[in-house]
């Protein structure tokens, strides 16, 4: 699993831990918006999770990467990416 720190400079109540599975057999680009402080652009492969950090009102977008000219997917809240974090560090444990 990929982990990228988008937040290393910026701290707020606002961030949160995100993850995202790319579940098509495309390989597909997320690009983080509604974000004033930074930029997110990942490219993600069939089957991949890609763990973020985020702030709660950013919303991400996915694109399909085709020859020509990426083309919009869908749009996500990262707030519906959200990973409970006390929940994910217990069943590590286990």
């Amino acid at each position: 699993m990929q982990y990228a720190r988008t937040l290393s400079s910026y701290k707020s109540s606002n961030q949160i831990l995100c993850c995202y599975a790319n579940v098509t057999n495309q390989i597909q680009m997320i690009r983080l918006t509604n974000t004033a402080k930074f930029n997110f652009e990942k490219i993600t492969f069939p089957g991949q999770r890609l763990m973020f950090e985020s702030i709660i009102n950013a919303q991400m977008k996915i694109y399909t990467l085709t020859t020509s000219t990426p083309i919009l997917l869908d749009k996500i809240t990262c707030k519906w990416l959200r990973v409970d974090e006390k929940i994910s560090l217990e069943s590590s444990i286990l």
